[in-house]
């Protein structure tokens, strides 16, 4: 179970024995495609499964804290969802507290829209004290029988945006971090006034407070927090002045502050104790992300999770020293990606409960030895964990609870496409999780089976694509792929782009962009390989270039990004976006490639930017634009027409969108530099394009139709291909096409379900897959072609592409095909020539500004477009047929069914269960690993933060 074991002070020592990465493996999900099940278990887009132990119950969206009432019967959930439809004139956000009934489990909402994580009841159960990010307040609820009012509110300093929140155990104060504006404020409830407001570290997430209310602890998620004023104001990136390097590898990040709360109007700082790895800036590259905290019940031991580093790390209470470290790396020799992202524990304190985010697991963990007992299926993403003052239940938020389904509508009951219904973020819906734990303690060993069959941590036996791709980790590089191509679009689904094409599993109704739109991609399609069952996991860009680049969306993604992303509540878009929290430890692919000498060229890759530790600032005279690890000085880049994200580091300028700036001008830049390395006979082994002109960007007045733009990118993509596959690097090529998320349309299968082209000599021409495919795979696929090892347990345990290969090559190159959309831009409302067209143009205008803003909204105004353009006779729309076919095979996977218990209280089972269980410990080593912060990360750091590239 990978359990690290250290001394009081001592550093951290890995366990003998786990699961090793060079297992063969590969997903459970097999042919079968995403989405729930009615049996209460879900196929994951990733290829997992999950089978939740004990009951489970519906919440709203995002769930993410879970917070249990005095006397035990209800049980308070935030739900941060977002606004997902800025132009529908409903002002309204999605965010409610969930009320829940802990004897029936039956649900009440409340609405507040700004809810912000925090949530705290008086111990007299007489009021709920919530935080309310957007506003800057604390929101104060009566609690009276079955019904809760709002009945005040505490206003904070401007700069905080109230987070983490805890009501010390005599009732009379509430604590609560300001994410924003890095501070802790005290708030007096008689009085509802603030009292008293103390600096923390960067972005600190949530607040604990010890049994006698003597000690409050702050965790610190940042490593680079600007100040409110810069926040807020949304100022162009090329004229910010140059910025302070903030937290890195210091007390301000990465940290657990200790306050001294014996006078709370005047909390002092006792204490600042960093948690996880230090950034070494190649092999760490980001911070720890501490987050979730909790103080034993007998007051001697705070908990805290380390999700960056997959590591829990357990402080002693009163002085802050380090007891020890738990490691929860599900590999022995792998990379991270188990994220526990929640702690809690027993009334007893002889069991840790840690929610294990990336592994959609709880585990359970012997705090005296550091032992893993066992673990409890869960759903996607467990965020929050609550045990009940007796010991024998414990209840589970899963923030995406158990996915999406389809978003595909049904025509017949008179639904529209691009109805609130079919956005792919308001059908995430959280669960709730009722487990008794004697039940589930007597069948620990089992539960523990089923999790790491749910997450694929199973020897498997593997197709190896007949030799082509290589079966395990070690085993490569591929001895007939040399160079990998890997080509990221934008936001279209499978049945958007292939509702028309025969044979496959296709909903023709939703084709907008079939036929004469992608005569490239069905060409492609056609004569080589495509998948039918293939799935990002992400649900938006936020998510999606993390997830492709990295295989991984961390915590300060996850719960961060959706308050981000709907209508900027939390501040500017791209502040976010490219924030170095977001990277995971390790970084993304190309770190990785970087550390095993593997040779690389990232095209127009905004997050590329990010991974600082294969980039080096030089001075102009010493660029060289052939190599990928050079970055320019941001003025001399900017003035000299050089690009900071599209293409990476070529010229000319390509920036990431709009008009003059098109995928046809992309292509033009990568094709010129391709002649160039085939004449001189050299190419990297790996290179990533990013095409971004059919994200569409809705319809905006003036601007190119949206079947202007996809065809725009159908027709770039093509000379692309055409120009990789008659070069001389053909004969030993893979090229992967895919899009970087789903949201922008809809599917029938499930929201996730988008587009895979392969191209290679060694694929099977004309092959269909079948195989349930995500972005992980593809990751994986690339990893395993070019002899690299994983970056995240889930593209470890994706199932690889190997399935398209075949031994024996077929060189025949690809031929663009010509475009056949007129280009042409879209009316004004004034000049539209019809009443759809009018009010697509008159929604747009209702869009905020940012990246992908408009959620379902952006749907409705396609679908109006789509039917304004058909209505008018225009000639470059395709006409939606109604043909449906189903291909993909069915079936569910295996619930999960408790017994009743051995008979013994919940309490003796479990904490049996967790001591008895056998396991390999090392000696305590002394000595805390310090790494050192090079001089390229700091450099590539400031670059960085003076030109804040615009994020995916």
């Amino acid at each position: 179970m990978g359990v690290l074991v250290v001394g009081a002070g001592g550093g951290p020592a890995r366990a003998a024995g786990g699961l090793s990465i060079q297992m063969a493996m590969q997903s459970p999900a097999g042919d079968l495609p995403s989405g729930p099940r009615a049996n209460g278990t879900a196929v994951l887009p990733d290829g997992r499964v999950v089978t939740p132990a004990g009951r489970t119950v519906p919440v709203e969206l995002l769930p993410l804290n879970a917070v249990l009432s005095h006397d035990s019967r209800r049980l308070y959930v935030s739900s941060e969802g977002g606004d997902d439809a800025p132009g529908s004139g409903e002002d309204v956000y999605n965010r409610f507290i969930t009320v829940v009934d802990t004897a029936t489990m039956h649900t009440e909402r409340v609405p507040d829209d700004a809810l912000q994580f925090g949530l705290g009841e008086t111990p007299d159960g007489r009021e709920l004290y919530v935080s309310e990010g957007e506003t800057g307040k604390v929101g104060v609820f009566s609690v009276g029988g079955p019904d809760i009012t709002r009945t005040g509110e505490i206003p904070l300093d401007p700069e905080d945006f109230p987070q983490g929140l805890t009501i010390t155990p005599d009732g009379k104060h509430a604590l609560v971090v300001g994410f924003r504006g890095n501070s802790l404020s005290v708030l007096d409830t008689t009085s509802k006034t603030s009292v008293a407001r103390v600096a923390t570290g960067q972005y600190p997430y949530t607040v604990a407070v010890s049994p006698d209310g003597r000690r409050a602890y702050v965790s610190n998620w940042g490593m680079f927090n600007q100040k409110a004023d810069e926040v807020e104001g949304n100022v162009d990136a090329a004229t910010l002045p140059p910025l302070t390097l903030g937290g890195y590898n210091t007390d301000e990040s990465s940290s657990v502050w200790i306050y001294d709360l014996s006078n709370p109007a005047a909390p002092t700082v006792q204490r600042k104790v960093k948690i996880g790895k230090l950034l070494d800036g190649v092999n760490v590259v980001s911070g720890s992300l501490p987050s979730s905290m909790a103080v034993s019940p007998d007051g001697s031991t705070l908990a805290v999770t380390a999700s960056n580093n997959d590591l829990v790390v357990l402080l002693d209470a009163a002085t802050g020293e380090v007891r020890r470290t738990i490691d929860l790396h599900v590999f022995s020799d792998g990379p991270t990606g188990s994220q526990p992202d929640a702690v809690s524990w027993s009334p007893d304190s002889k069991v840790l409960y840690v929610a294990e985010g990336g592994r959609n697991t709880v585990a359970l963990v012997d705090p005296a030895t550091g032992n893993v007992g066992g673990r409890i299926p869960t759903g996607w993403y467990p965020s929050a964990v609550v045990p009940t003052p007796d010991g024998q239940r414990l209840f589970i938020t899963s923030a995406k609870g158990l996915g999406a389904g389809p978003n595909g509508v049904d025509l017949s009951s008179g639904d529209k496409f691009g109805s609130r219904a079919s956005y792919i973020g308001n059908l995430l819906r959280g669960t709730l999780q009722e487990v008794p734990l004697a039940a589930a303690c007597a069948e620990l060993p089992t539960l523990s089976a089923v999790g790491d069959k749910d997450n694929g941590f199973v020897a498997a036996s593997v197709d190896n694509g007949d030799g082509v791709v290589p079966t395990r980790y070690g085993d490569g590089p591929s001895k007939k792929i040399g160079h990998v191509v890997f080509i990221l679009k934008e936001n279209r689904t499978y049945d958007q782009v292939f509702g028309d094409l025969a044979g496959t599993e296709r909903d023709e109704r939703l084709g907008f962009y079939a036929g004469k739109v992608t005569p490239n991609h069905h060409a492609v399609a056609r004569q080589f390989a495509h998948g039918q069952n293939f799935y990002d996991v992400g649900q938006d860009s936020f998510d999606g270039h993390f997830l492709i680049d990295s295989g991984h969306e961390n915590e300060f993604d996850q719960k961060i990004h959706p308050t981000v992303w709907n209508a900027n509540k939390l501040g500017p878009e791209g502040l976010y976006v490219s924030a170095p929290e977001n990277l995971p430890e390790q970084g993304y692919l190309w770190n990785n490639l970087y550390r095993h000498n593997v040779s690389f060229r990232i095209y127009g890759e905004a997050t590329f930017l990010l991974g600082l530790g294969p980039t080096t600032l030089v001075p102009p005279s010493q660029f060289d634009s052939t190599d990928p690890k050079q970055l320019l000085p941001a003025a001399f880049a900017l003035q000299n027409g050089y690009s900071l994200t599209y293409p990476s580091q070529i010229t000319p300028s390509r920036p990431a969108f709009g008009d003059g700036n098109t995928d046809e001008d992309r292509a033009d830049d990568f094709l010129r530099e391709l002649q160039v390395m085939d004449a001189a006979g050299t190419l990297p082994k790996f290179l990533f394009l990013w095409m971004t002109d059919d994200h569409t960007q809705g319809a905006t007045p003036g601007a190119p139709t949206p079947e202007t733009l996809v065809a725009r990118n159908d027709h770039a993509m093509g000379r692309i291909l055409d120009g990789l596959t008659h070069s001389s690097f053909w004969n030993d090529m893979a090229i992967l096409v895919t899009e970087d998320d789903p949201q922008d349309g809809q599917d029938h299968v499930d929201a996730h379900r988008t587009l895979q082209l392969v191209l290679s000599p060694y694929v099977k021409h004309g092959y269909v897959s079948s195989v349930h495919h995500s972005n992980m795979s593809a990751l994986k696929t690339i990893n395993l072609l070019l002899g690299v090892p994983p970056t995240s347990i889930q593209e470890a345990s994706a199932t690889s592409l190997a399935d398209y290969f075949q031994s024996a090559p077929t060189t025949d190159a690809y031929t663009a095909k010509p475009a056949e959309v007129a280009p042409e831009t879209n009316p004004a409302a004034a000049a539209a020539s019809n009443a759809s067209l009018r009010e697509a143009a008159r929604l747009q205008t209702t869009i905020p500004s940012g990246l992908d803003q408009g959620g379902s909204t952006l749907q409705e105004i396609l679908r109006l477009r789509h039917e304004g353009a058909v209505a008018a006779g225009d000639p470059n729309v395709p006409v939606l047929g109604t043909t449906v076919e189903h291909h993909l095979a069915q079936g569910d996977p295996e619930p999960v069914r408790l017994g009743t218990g051995d008979g013994r209280s919940a309490a003796a089972t479990c904490v049996a269960a967790v001591t008895a269980t056998p396991g390999t410990r090392p000696a305590a080593t002394g000595g805390r690993s310090q790494l050192l912060l090079g001089a390229a990360l700091l450099l590539a750091a400031v670059f960085l933060r003076r030109t804040r590239p615009v994020g995916p």
